[in-house]
């Protein structure tokens, strides 16, 4: 499996940390890096095999996704 995308404007190249589909939610999250040692965030849908990337709006989001990168770089 690739873990890697491209956004496209703006050329860089992202590495997939992880994916998230919390239950009781339609949403589905992706946090990724460009190896900057930042992380990223976003909602994500799926569209002929390409990752679409949305933005993140709610704070409970944000809270949720925030715990998640705790965990990651806890792991690291």
């Amino acid at each position: 499996m690739n873990n890697t995308f491209k956004i496209e404007n703006d050329g860089k190249e992202y590495k997939i940390i992880k994916i998230l589909a919390p239950k009781n939610s339609e949403n589905r999250y992706i946090i990724y890096t460009d190896d900057s040692k930042e992380y990223y965030a976003s909602r994500y849908t799926m569209l002929n095999d390409e990752i679409v990337l949305h933005n993140i709006n709610e704070e409970y989001e944000w809270n949720y996704i925030d715990e998640r990168i705790k965990e990651i770089k806890n792991d690291i």
